[in-house]
Parts: structure tokens; sequence; C-alpha cells
């Protein structure tokens, strides 16, 4: 799993650059403000949630649960919303 964390990073990096190509210094530098609100907000609900329950087997649970369910919002914002840098380019001909 640790060796898709890299890809996933590279793809999503790459992905943030095409959205606005006119503005990426802009929008790289919201991305990196936007990534460390992400995270502080992460560990902020993870603690609330393992605060939240005194058993660890639950809290952990309900930790997870959680995370799965941000996860898959935030997979769910990339692919509604994100644009194909691809759709309008023109094909490779050699």
């Amino acid at each position: 799993m640790k060796p898709l964390i890299g890809v996933i990073a590279a793809a999503v990096t790459n992905l943030t650059l095409e959205q606005f190509p006119h503005f990426r210094g802009t929008t790289m530098s919201l991305s990196s403000a936007f990534s460390g609100v992400g995270t502080a907000t992460g560990i902020k609900v993870a603690g609330i949630v393992l605060n939240s329950f005194v058993n660890p087997e639950v809290g952990f649970q309900a930790l997870g649960l959680t995370v799965g369910a941000l996860a898959f919002a935030g997979g769910s914002v990339i692919l509604f919303f994100a644009k194909d840098p691809l759709k309008n380019s023109r094909p490779n001909t050699l």
C-alpha cells in the first residue's frame, strides 16, 4: 500500500496543476494551503472520535469508519468536480 501512496500523491499534484493551466502558481499555493487545513482538520476529527469512545476497540472502529467516510467523500469530490485535462487534447499521431 505504501508504494501506491507515492503514485497517488504524484497523480493528485499533476491533476491539480492541470485544472487551471494559466494559474499554476495560485492553484498550487491554494492546494498547499487547503492540504494543511485538511491535515489539521483530520487530526482534530480523529482526536474527537477517539476521545468520544473510551473503549479503545470501539474508538478505533469508529475512527476507521470516519476516515473511510471522509476518504470516500474526498474521492467523490475529485471524481465529480475535477476536469479531465486529456479530454480536449489532440491525439498523438506519429
